[in-house]
């Protein structure tokens, strides 16, 4: 029963992730607070979450996983930060609509860290042609689910942090990959929560705009827990998906669902966006077509 589950773990992860990421990106619409305030709380709640748990496992002992580890804390900091903001400027829509595009640069980056699964999909010419065709197409329809248009400005604010979330998203496929299923599961977030809280409290004692007292009103706690309770899902599901999934990009193209979810909900809210019904379905399709290319 196992067997047969294994090679279906990657994408049904993935698929989780995708409803968790829709909320992520989106309740700061509602809230509009300081990004860097809301990335603090993003990582003290998993943090608290985690702590009773590293008790109980064996920590990693390979340098690089540690590294990879630090490295994505810090640039949590910065993207997720740049992520709430722009989420409150541009809303949740626009946030998400413009992550696809990191997508052939992280499938290409772990094509060249990786020769075991470059040499597997170069001897393979019909399905390596397959699975670019099929993420060419995630990531058109993704952009476009949005019948909106991406502004110069909101291009500009982002593409700093759509770099950060390649780098993110690398780190955490090679983290996984250096660490047994549940040390990793377990110590790199715990890792990454750490940096983020530490910066966080770092910054809002420096910025004469930001303070440490503020962390903690009313509503930041009332968005804080809603953040980082929905991103101990998003952690959790997003590293089984990256263990098992032969290139993050396949991860992140799965994740990339989540403007859809967006649409969905603002549909079903009655919120005013307008959604390319037909972008919407060609990216289901396109996550079904990579989902049984790997299978």
């Amino acid at each position: 029963m196992t067997s047969l589950l294994t090679p279906h773990i990657w994408w049904i992860s993935a698929l989780v992730c995708s409803l968790f990421g829709a909320a992520y990106y989106t309740i700061n619409q509602y809230f509009k607070l300081p990004g860097i305030t809301l990335v603090f709380w993003r990582g003290l709640i998993p943090f608290l979450v985690l702590t009773p748990m590293i008790f109980f496992v064996d920590w990693p002992t390979s340098p690089l996983f540690y590294a990879a580890a630090c490295s994505s804390g810090f640039l949590c900091i910065y993207a997720d930060s740049k992520n709430m903001q722009g989420s409150a400027l541009f809303g949740g829509g626009v946030t998400t609509r413009l992550k696809p595009f990191t997508l052939w640069l992280l499938f290409a980056l772990w094509l060249a860290f990786d020769p075991e699964h470059r040499d597997a999909l170069f001897s393979n010419l019909p399905r390596f042609a397959a699975i670019s065709a099929t993420l060419v197409v995630s990531v058109y329809a993704a952009s476009r689910l949005k019948k909106c248009e991406i502004s110069k400005n909101a291009f500009l604010y982002f593409m700093p942090a759509l770099a950060a979330s390649v780098l993110i998203n690398f780190a955490i496929k090679v983290g996984m990959n250096s660490s047994s299923f549940i040390g990793g599961l377990v110590v790199f977030p715990w890792i990454d929560s750490a940096i983020i809280i530490t910066g966080g409290l770092l910054i809002h004692g420096y910025k004469s705009d930001l303070n440490i007292r503020r962390l903690f009103r009313k509503d930041v706690i009332v968005a804080g827990s809603m953040i980082g309770g929905v991103m101990i899902f998003q952690i959790f599901s997003k590293n089984i998906a990256m263990t098992y999934a032969e290139n993050p990009a396949y991860v992140a193209a799965i994740a990339f669902l989540s403007p859809f979810w967006i649409s969905l909900l603002y549909k079903l809210t009655g919120h005013k966006e307008t959604a390319d019904v037909q972008a919407g379905l060609l990216l289901v399709l396109s996550a079904i077509a990579l989902v049984l290319l790997q299978n």
